[in-house]
């Protein structure tokens, strides 16, 4: 069975669940979510991927969300003598290694293509990159996109930030938190969390201040990725925090 070309997906994968929701379009629109738990290890992560893309028409295509809980950050000052996507992936990676030692030669490494003084590399384990692009292709679907959480909470909200300010996306026990200069990344840090993630970003936001230019310190734009709601599309809703606690309302 071929998909629609109005159809889409979008698959979240977590320590210990998968979300996939896909996007009938037409006349008869509609939204199917599906979701499957399993123990927090790599093995069955793939085999819950390899059901969800396996009950896809081949050809959808599919934007993959990697939860924060896989995946590190590392910012690379840009250097004009480093050319090309595999010597920057090669400072990328040295970076990774200086801060987690050996782990990181295990890790799959990638670079933003933006940024004038620094640059967001994103590392993942490399056996869990593998077999989800192995899934992919076994499926038959199109992979239109993989992207850290961070980088698609970033993306979606990003006509809306200030060029200097705090950024931070939320998922079900992770927290990440990011600081923007001039429109440079010039901080990335995350931390677990409970259901008051809202303390823990203020927490980390008082710990990295000092480390910052001060800018839009007072508040924090968020991207809530509430995974767990029965509901969930796996799209952020916007917010904006107060860093002062207060029984100010938020706006959403």
């Amino acid at each position: 069975m071929l998909p629609r070309l109005s159809d889409s997906a979008r698959l979240y994968i977590g320590p210990a669940q998968t979300v996939l929701v896909q996007n009938h379009r037409g006349l008869h629109a509609r939204v199917a979510v599906r979701r499957e738990t399993f123990e927090p290890e790599v093995d069955g992560l793939l085999v819950a991927v390899r059901s969800e893309l396996a009950s896809l028409p081949s050809r959808t295509p599919v934007h993959v969300i990697l939860s924060n809980h896989l995946v590190r950050y590392v910012l690379v000052p840009f250097s004009p003598q480093v050319v090309g996507t595999v010597a920057l992936g090669t400072v990328a990676r040295q970076a990774f290694r200086h801060v987690h030692g050996p782990a990181a030669d295990g890790w799959a490494v990638s670079v933003s293509a933006v940024g004038e003084r620094t640059r967001v590399a994103a590392a993942v384990d490399q056996h869990l990159m593998q077999g989800i692009i192995d899934a992919g292709r076994s499926a038959g679907v199109h992979f239109s996109a993989i992207d850290p959480l961070l980088m698609d909470g970033y993306n979606a909200a990003r006509p809306h930030l200030f060029a200097s300010g705090w950024f931070a996306t939320v998922e079900p026990g992770r927290v990440t938190l990011l600081r923007t200069v001039d429109g440079e990344w010039a901080r990335v840090v995350s931390a677990r969390c409970n259901a008051d993630w809202r303390s823990t970003i203020r927490q980390l936001a008082d710990r990295e201040a000092p480390w910052v230019e001060p800018g839009s310190d007072t508040f924090c734009q968020v991207a809530e990725y509430a995974i767990d709601d029965a509901e969930s599309s796996v799209q952020p809703v916007q917010r904006v925090i107060s860093l002062v606690p207060s029984s100010m309302p938020e706006a959403a």
